[in-house]
């Protein structure tokens, strides 16, 4: 896969996708499910080479008058959106973002097109909503797999409904987010990346919320430190004193 580091597993690049979301609610009109909503998203992607910890993937700079990151690289992506869940209390959106142009990727100096064979993104809700009191509504996760292989996203939008997700490739079938569902995924990084704040119980999401271990490049490892940490051990493994 293009643009990875000389001397690192391509894996270890994050691919950070940002740009604008477009959401056509007439096409769910008369539906109380909210199923079948057209959506697509456009804009560019950067990788960000050598960094197998997510925790030193800073978000991309953009200029104040641009409308995307600045890039070689584009995507343009398309499919449709419902609602997962009927509550009322936390009605959640699943939108499928596998249709379209697709995104490009340079491989020996040559730019091509590609396509996710699956792209499925877990929001509650499709458009900014500026709620800052409950900033889970602002966390995007999603998973997917292509050709390259399977991968999970993480991210989060802001004001005119623009999201940028951070894109880690798995490296084998054998990694445990690969079976996990998009709200175990969700679940996962709100443990990581959300904060209760206990006097005003509001609910503060980490910006960007996809530094943290559940986007390193190696899961199974970076759980293993923390698990060793919890037990009052090292990176050594050696038992540290009372």
């Amino acid at each position: 896969m293009g643009n990875e580091g000389d001397n690192n597993k391509w894996q270890d690049t994050l691919y950070i996708w940002d740009g604008i979301v477009t959401v056509d609610d007439k096409t769910a009109a008369g539906d109380k499910k909210m199923s079948d909503i057209s959506v697509s998203w456009e804009g560019t992607w950067v990788p960000v080479d050598d960094c197998p910890d997510a925790s030193k993937a800073a978000a991309p700079k953009r200029n104040a008058f641009a409308e995307y990151i600045d890039s070689d690289f584009i995507f343009s992506v398309s499919g449709t959106a419902s609602t997962l869940n009927e509550s009322e209390e936390e009605r959640l959106f699943v939108a499928n973002f596998s249709e379209g142009d697709g995104w490009d990727m340079e491989q020996s100096g040559k730019k091509e097109k590609h396509t996710d064979k699956e792209h499925e993104v877990l929001v509650k809700s499709l458009r900014w909503s500026g709620n800052m009191y409950d900033q889970t509504e602002n966390l995007i996760v999603a998973k997917g797999t292509n050709e390259f292989g399977p991968f999970v996203s993480v991210g989060w939008m802001r004001p005119g409904n623009r999201w940028t997700l951070a894109r880690r490739y798995l490296s084998d079938e054998n990694d445990p987010r690969v079976k996990w569902t998009l709200q175990e995924l969700q679940d996962a990084i709100v443990k990581e990346a959300v904060e209760l704040v206990e006097d005003s119980g509001q609910k503060k999401l980490t910006i960007p919320p996809w530094q943290n271990a559940v986007l390193h490049s190696d899961y199974q490892e970076a759980t293993k430190r923390g698990e060793k940490r919890k037990h009052g051990e090292d990176d050594g493994g050696e038992t540290t004193g009372q």
